[in-house]
């Protein structure tokens, strides 16, 4: 998870103006993991998004569509046609003392800071993102905006 902490405390507006312009690639690679006092807020993100339009835009219309829709190959024939009626995709996060505490904090942070202790208090609106990296390839599965985080 990344967390993208506007410097200015009404700065969110800005950032998520600028948001397509940050390079994460570039940004994760010059990280390294640092301890870091952290001050994050309890929450709580879902999304529910519905991938038939997307996916149909990527060519994957046939599996919707009954009279075109071709699961042959995982079905033994006797059974009525196949095909996707609904693709819907959920996501739940939730943030907390016991998930913080489980996992360990670690912040990543790109300049060098000085000083034994750095502290991160995310006290203001922020972004967050899960990233995941699949052979060298940085994919965004979640994006979110926290608005009115309590400390």
């Amino acid at each position: 998870m990344i967390i993208i902490l506007p410097y200015d405390k009404n700065g969110i507006a800005e950032l998520e103006k600028n948001l397509a312009n940050i390079n994460l690639a570039e940004i994760t690679e010059d990280m390294w993991p640092r301890p870091v006092i952290v001050a994050l807020p309890r929450f709580t993100a879902e999304q529910t998004i519905d991938l038939k339009s997307p996916l149909t835009k990527l060519g994957f219309g046939e599996i919707f569509d009954k009279s075109l829709a071709n699961f042959s190959g995982m079905t033994t024939g006797n059974e009525q046609v196949l095909f996707v009626s609904e693709f819907i995709q959920k996501v739940y996060i939730e943030v907390s003392e016991q998930a913080a505490e489980a996992t360990g904090m670690t912040i990543c942070t790109k300049k060098l800071i000085k000083g034994p202790d750095i502290t991160f208090i995310a006290d203001h609106p922020f972004i967050i993102m899960l990233l995941e990296k699949i052979n060298g390839k940085l994919n965004i599965l979640f994006t979110g905006k926290i608005r009115n985080p309590q400390i």
